[in-house]
């Protein structure tokens, strides 16, 4: 439910656009100064006015300055503070601006009430979404069945040297080779040397100790 206020007086001329006033269940404020809904500029317009409520299907209006406001004609004046129903056809006096109330069923023109369900749907989504895929080129579906899109390019994998202009030659052709094959130790390297001493050959008898060599040519071991 929501209720419309438009100024019909002469002073709705100087209003212009601002002459009309949809309001929703959550109310508004009217008066001259900013931080109302609806600023009336005219120094015999209170700071703030009026308040217009809804409760219980119903619409209120109460005065909240020292000018009074007045339902039916000028005169018929309402006490300040105190809530009083609005109904359809009502004329509303704030001070010399003359007010039609109409009452609508539904939300508001242009708003529509939040959904309790976290997956509804906006309205108009499913019928643009609907619309967008046959008719723009380059849509994002909203199910991925496999594969690449018509659309898209796969573009695989990239070649640095490409990118940064350079040129790079032709792989050689390894033979399915290791890059660094493992370098072989000869035997004399692998073997621990415990009779390798100086660089010198030393016998041994059969007990494993060394053996003096004596003999020309042949130096004594130390």
């Amino acid at each position: 439910m929501y209720l419309t206020l438009e100024v019909v007086s002469p002073q709705a001329a100087s209003l212009g656009a601002d002459r009309r006033r949809v309001v929703g269940q959550q109310g508004l404020t009217i008066g001259r100064l900013p931080g109302n809904d609806w600023i009336i500029p005219d120094p015999y317009i209170s700071k703030q006015h009026a308040r217009v409520s809804y409760a219980n299907g119903t619409f209120f209006v109460e005065g909240l300055g020292r000018n009074a406001i007045a339902i039916g004609s000028p005169g018929n004046q309402l006490q300040g503070n105190q809530p009083h129903p609005l109904r359809n056809g009502d004329h509303l006096f704030i001070d010399q601006y003359e007010m039609i109330v109409t009452t609508g069923q539904g939300d508001p023109p242009g708003m529509s009430a939040p959904s309790d369900d976290p997956f509804a749907v906006l309205p108009g989504s499913a019928s643009g979404r609907g619309s967008a895929r046959g008719s723009q080129a380059g849509a994002i579906p909203d199910i991925w069945e496999g594969g690449v899109g018509g659309d898209f390019v796969d573009t695989g994998v990239i070649d640095p040297m490409q990118v940064l202009g350079g040129a790079r030659g032709p792989e050689p052709d390894r033979g399915g080779e290791p890059l660094h094959p493992p370098t072989a130790r000869s035997a004399d390297a692998r073997t621990p040397g415990p009779a390798r001493r100086r660089g010198r050959s030393a016998r041994l008898d059969r007990a494993g100790r060394p053996v003096r060599v004596t003999g020309p040519g042949v130096g004594r071991f130390r």
